[in-house]
């Protein structure tokens, strides 16, 4: 049966909480309206009054509340616009604008305006996290303009709804019934919706056709006349709304991990989740030390969705928000929202085949990283403004046809084990009418069609936004090149592949005439799928010294120093591999007593037993073994001129003797006194 993609999966949080099999009517709690008042026709052009947009500039470290560097040449601001353009004017919002300038000083390029994804998603948050990897690339010939869209991050008003999000926590805990579900998320809903509406926020007033006005406000105040758009998923969305609305103002459109306008005329069969699933498995097999460590991985999978339904697992993780402990049953649905997360995910997708076969054998650490994604990515997401968006661009322009279905045809309301509670899609419709936020007549639903100059890019893995979206959007765009990235997820540009993605990227603004070629190597793109060490490669090692230790050691180059002289591989969320040195006056003994008071029952499980002596170049160490959270720990200690040199390693017991001999003992053999 072919499903429809009918809204982005944010939505579950609003219309969350009940297994499929138990699903249950909703109670009548909002008024029902007619139908057929509904438009289908296009939306119509709003007289909108004169108003003048205004810029008042503001300090980037209080804005960003980071300290910036001086070498970053950046300029922050708050740009005034109107709320509701087709109504009072004088009723506005400010935008939290951030401009880079270009370390071209004589460039004349058009600027990049960052687009970001959500909805609801803060863009100037990636200022540090993507600062070295786009932005700063980017800023070589061009301005480079982010801002938290409007209801978002550092623009005001905010529309964020906590109380959804704590329902859908306690709800994680199972603190409701199958009965009170309904009403505990609408009641969130409803609270928030009151509270925006007591703060003056006015709801129909949030939606794409808003943002791309304010885009071009931004643009306008900032002195430009045109540029080029850069759009990450729902990011992708607003950026074909401002070619529709705008195009004079666009030089060029990049669109990554593309959400068509047109999203309920792209009709993908229910199987594309299955199809990235497997295409993953057969990325894995094709590598020969993913297939030794983890074959047959279909064959595991559909063994442990039986295997769940018929016995949960439980799952205990802290959740990102409050701190506090969620314990679940985990279930087949359970993995298979697991799943539609991790596979899009370059730095989850690459550890799956590690997750099932942990899973088959108890191991559920993997498992709770993937299931606490949504968390960490909703914990930033203003739902106010995401319900608003959804509610106007989406939801009002659904057809009478699928109005009546019912929740199956809409599969990303799956994800996280929950399903709606509607019976059709007649409620979603009723929740948007008593949210405020349908649209007076509903968007068209026809797709983009312009000459912009537009390049499109795909994950081949990507669950979320599949590469059939951005063929469909292709299709209408005469001078768009569409390029699907093989073994990549949801928003390639910012995975492994961002090197050459962005050099493609780089070379189509600066010729945008020219048909972009695809140079990415099989090696930058491919997932690096995770096995564990085997000591078959050498542990490449760099020196490494700082004012806490009298002597320089080789330590393991590529890994991440943290504090305390701390080394972390950090090749997946949950890898334990580290090393740590240390220098102390203290004893072996000593040390032995510091660790028992302080972490022996605190995830070190056992006092360290003592396990003999061991030679390295001019040293001789004791050695003790242990475990911390069931992972073996050796502990090593020398002592020479009144110290104690302290050695400790863990990693997980696949991998423990070989990164032993070849990381530890060669670090050890290469300490050199200052």
């Amino acid at each position: 049966m072919q499903r429809q993609i009918s809204f982005t999966v944010l939505f579950v949080l609003l219309l969350a909480a009940c297994h499929a099999e138990a699903a249950q009517p909703l109670p009548t709690v909002v008024p029902t309206i007619d139908l057929a008042a509904v438009s289908t026709g296009a939306t119509a052009v709003a007289n909108t009054p004169a108003y003048t947009p205004t810029l008042e500039p503001t300090n980037c470290e209080a804005l960003l509340e980071v300290e910036v560097s001086p070498d970053v040449h950046m300029e922050c601001s708050f740009v005034t616009v109107p709320e509701d353009r087709s109504g009072d004017v004088t009723d506005t919002i400010q935008l939290a604008v951030v401009k880079l300038i270009s370390n071209d000083s004589t460039s004349s390029a058009a600027p990049v305006i960052f687009l970001p994804g959500g909805p609801g998603g803060p863009a100037l948050d990636y200022i540090g996290s993507q600062y070295n990897g786009l932005i700063a690339p980017l800023q070589s010939e061009h301005d480079v303009i982010l801002f938290d869209p409007r209801g978002v991050g550092r623009s005001e008003p905010k529309m964020d709804c906590w109380g959804i999000k704590l329902t859908y926590l306690r709800d994680l805990s199972n603190d409701f019934s199958q009965a009170e579900r309904a009403e505990k998320y609408l009641d969130a809903l409803y609270n928030c919706q009151e509270r925006l509406e007591e703060d003056g926020v006015n709801l129909a007033a949030y939606h794409s056709e808003s943002i791309a006005a304010d885009v071009r406000d931004i643009l306008q105040v900032l002195g430009y006349e045109k540029a080029h758009l850069l759009g990450v998923s729902y990011g992708t969305r607003l950026a074909q709304q401002i070619m529709q609305d705008y195009p004079e103002w666009v030089e060029t459109a990049v669109l990554d991990s593309v959400v068509p306008m047109s999203t309920q005329a792209v009709v993908k069969t229910a199987t594309w989740p299955d199809e990235a699933r497997q295409d993953l498995f057969a990325a894995c097999a094709n590598q020969p030390e993913c297939q030794a460590s983890y074959p047959d991985l279909e064959t595991i999978y559909q063994e442990l969705q039986i295997s769940l339904q018929e016995n949960p697992l439980p799952l205990i993780f802290n959740d990102p928000v409050l701190g506090n402990e969620i314990e679940i049953m985990a279930n087949a649905a359970t993995l298979e929202s697991a799943m539609l997360w991790s596979v899009p995910n370059p730095y989850l997708a690459p550890v799956v085949p590690k997750m099932l076969y942990d899973l088959r054998d108890g191991d559920t650490t993997l498992l709770k990283s993937a299931v606490g994604l949504p968390l960490l990515t909703y914990e930033d997401i203003s739902l106010g403004m995401t319900i608003s968006v959804l509610c106007h661009d989406q939801v009002s322009s659904m057809s009478a046809e699928q109005l009546a279905n019912g929740p199956e045809s809409y599969p990303q309301l799956g994800i996280l084990n929950t399903v709606s509670f509607f019976e059709n899609g007649r409620f979603l419709i009723n929740l948007c009418d008593q949210w405020g936020a349908l649209a007076t007549q509903t968007a068209s639903p026809e797709p983009v069609r312009s000459s912009i100059p537009t390049l499109i890019l795909a994950g081949e893995l990507d669950t979320t936004t599949p590469p059939t979206f951005g063929q469909h959007v292709a299709e209408t765009l005469s001078q768009s090149t569409f390029i699907e990235v093989p073994e990549q997820g949801h928003v390639p540009s910012f995975g492994p592949a961002n090197s050459c993605l962005l050099e493609i990227i780089l070379a189509f603004l600066q010729n945008p005439g020219q048909t972009p070629v695809y140079s990415c190597e099989i090696e930058d793109t491919e997932v690096k799928f995770y096995a564990p060490y085997s000591g078959n490669e050498p542990i490449p090692l760099t020196p490494f010294s700082n004012s806490s230790l009298p002597f320089t050691i080789m330590m393991p180059q590529g890994w991440r120093a943290a504090e305390s002289n701390h080394f972390y591989w950090l090749r997946y969320s949950g890898d334990v591999a580290q090393i740590a040195i240390q220098v102390s006056p203290t004893s072996i003994t000593e040390w032995l007593d510091f660790l028992m008071e302080n972490y022996v029952g605190e995830g070190l499980e056992e006092y360290p037993e003592y396990d003999g002596q061991i030679g390295t170049i001019g040293r001789t160490w004791h050695r003790y073994l242990t475990t911390y959270d069931g992972h073996p720990v050796t502990f090593l200690f020398t002592e020479e001129n009144g110290l104690t040199y302290h050695v400790a390693f863990a990693s997980i017991r696949e991998e423990h003797a070989a990164l032993y001999l070849n990381m530890v003992i060669p670090a050890l053999d290469s300490i050199e006194l200052k």
